[in-house]
C-alpha cells in the first residue's frame, strides 16, 4: 500500500485519496475512509475504486449476517441505465447481473479487493467531520474499517459499547498471509499509566501489553470478533 495524500480545499472540506499497489491474485482488506465531496453520503460503487483497474478485478463485501459476500466485478461492457435516455453499455463495477452498480458504500465499510494483475488503484473523497457509529454482531467475524484516514488505535481512537473480555481484533499483514491478534483483557501491562506503568484493562497484543499505536494501517480494515453485539464510535481527526 502507498500512503494517501489529504488536501485542504477550503474551511469546510478536506479531500484526499489513498493509493494501493496490488499484486496479481492477492486479497487485500481495504477500508473506506472517505465520503462524497460536499455530502455525508457513501461513495457510489461505480466510483469506489478508481485508477488503472484491470478488468476482472473483484470487490467482495461481507453481508451483515457474516455468511456470504456480495461480489462486484470490474467489467468492460456492463449495462448502465444512467447513461443517456435508455441507458448504454460501458466499463465499470458491476453486480452479478452485469449491471453497473450505484449502491452507496459508506465510510467505515471494509471489503476484500483482488486484482487479476498488478495494478495501482485508489479511493478518493472527502474526510468526514463526523461519522455514524459502526456495529459488530456478537458471535461472528465482522469486517470493520476506520471511517477516517488515520491508523486505527483501538484503545485511544475508539469508544466501545458492549465489550467483553476475550473479544478479538485480527489484522491481516501486508503480505496477506497471517493475522496479528489483539484481545480485550482485564490485566494488561500499560506503560502509559503512572511513572513506571501499571496493569489495567484494554486491547492488548500477544504479549499482553496494552497497545497505544495504530494497529490497523491507514486505508486498511480488520476483523472484529466480539462475544456480544458491539458499537464502535470513532474519534474524528478534524
Amino acid at each position: 500500500m502507498i500512503a494517501g495524500l489529504a488536501l485542504a480545499v477550503d474551511s469546510a472540506n478536506v479531500v484526499g485519496y489513498q493509493q494501493y499497489s496490488l499484486n496479481a491474485g492477492q486479497f487485500y482488506m481495504i477500508g473506506v475512509q472517505f465520503g462524497v465531496v460536499g455530502t455525508a453520503a457513501g461513495i457510489p460503487m461505480k466510483d469506489l475504486v478508481t485508477g488503472s483497474v484491470p478488468y476482472g478485478t473483484q470487490i467482495q463485501i461481507l453481508n451483515a449476517a457474516g455468511t456470504a459476500y456480495s461480489i462486484y466485478t470490474y467489467i468492460q461492457e456492463g449495462w448502465d441505465d444512467n447513461l443517456g435516455t435508455d441507458g448504454d453499455f460501458g466499463p465499470g463495477w458491476a453486480d452479478g447481473s452485469e449491471n453497473i452498480c450505484y449502491t452507496p458504500i459508506p465510510a467505515g465499510t471494509c471489503f476484500w479487493l483482488k486484482s487479476e494483475s498488478a495494478a495501482t488503484v485508489q479511493i478518493a473523497g472527502e474526510v468526514l467531520a463526523s461519522s455514524a457509529p459502526l456495529a459488530a454482531t456478537g458471535g461472528q467475524f465482522n469486517m470493520v474499517a476506520n471511517p477516517y484516514p488515520v491508523a486505527l488505535n483501538p484503545n485511544d481512537d475508539v469508544s466501545w459499547t458492549g465489550l467483553s473480555y476475550g473479544d478479538q481484533i485480527q489484522v491481516l499483514n501486508a503480505a496477506g498471509t497471517a493475522y496479528s491478534i489483539y484481545s480485550y483483557i482485564q490485566e494488561g501491562w500499560d506503560d502509559t499509566i503512572g511513572t513506571e506503568g501499571d496493569f489495567g484493562p484494554g486491547w492488548a497484543d500477544g504479549s499482553e501489553n496494552i497497545v497505544h499505536t495504530g494497529i490497523v494501517p491507514v486505508g486498511a480494515g480488520c476483523w472484529v470478533y466480539p462475544a456480544s453485539n458491539l458499537t464502535l464510535t470513532f474519534t474524528s481527526p478534524l
